[in-house]
């Protein structure tokens, strides 16, 4: 579906929830970075060797592959392991020290006071409660601006059960409900299989209702 396409629809919800990592701030290279130092140390405890190694192998196998995850997943495997890389790559993103690289956001609060206005928004992040009130101050997002804030504590985004308890909370037919988030097998897909009505925040997606390319395009989806 285009973006004019989506823009001529009656788009009605009652709730919105939105993603944190990825979604309401970009991953730039200084973030990237950290993450891939964060994803190399991880991954050095599970095949047995140095994080400094494992980073040498990151990068000679991204050269051939180029994606993060399945570099993880061959590495692994090429030393006698199988691990869910996307589990491991997007635990690295929502834990890594990034909080420096994360810029106060006026834009983006705007919309969001904006979209608070027709609609109920609610926050459901992988990240963990301490770091996902660092995050929201580092963007300059006052946490009450949300009605709710689900986070790792609350749940597993993979299995759904964080999307099953955020749907208890706000007593609401699926379908009424929108997810916008930047992780197709940890946002899109969950959401889409408890009948959550989906937005991917990284261009086109067959997979996701609604799509934009960045965040701040929300605004012209829904209002």
């Amino acid at each position: 579906m285009g973006t004019s396409d989506q823009t001529q629809r009656n788009l009605e919800f009652d709730v919105v929830g939105l993603d944190l990592d990825g979604t309401l701030y970009p991953v730039g290279s200084e973030i990237n970075n950290i993450i891939r130092e964060e994803m190399c140390r991880r991954l050095s405890e599970v095949i047995g060797v140095t994080a400094e190694y494992t980073r040498k192998l990151f990068e000679t196998h991204y050269a051939q592959i180029g994606s993060g995850s399945k570099t993880i997943a061959t590495i692994a495997e090429n030393h006698g392991h199988k691990i869910d890389a996307v589990e491991l790559a997007q635990r690295s993103l929502e834990e890594a020290d990034i909080l420096e690289f994360i810029n106060p956001n006026p834009e983006l609060r705007e919309m969001l006071e904006r979209l608070r206005g027709r609609y109920q928004i609610d926050l459901v992040t992988g990240s963990g409660r301490v770091l996902t009130s660092q995050k929201l101050e580092r963007l300059g997002i006052p946490k009450d601006i949300f009605g709710h804030v689900l986070c790792k504590e609350d749940g597993n985004k993979l299995d759904g059960s964080i999307y099953q308890r955020w749907l208890g909370l706000r007593s609401v037919s699926p379908e009424r409900v929108l997810y916008v988030g930047d992780g197709i097998k940890r946002d899109i897909r969950p959401c889409r299989d408890l009948g959550i009505k989906t937005c991917y925040v990284k261009g086109e997606s067959d997979e996701s209702d609604y799509w934009v390319n960045r965040i701040l395009e929300l605004e012209g989806l829904l209002l």
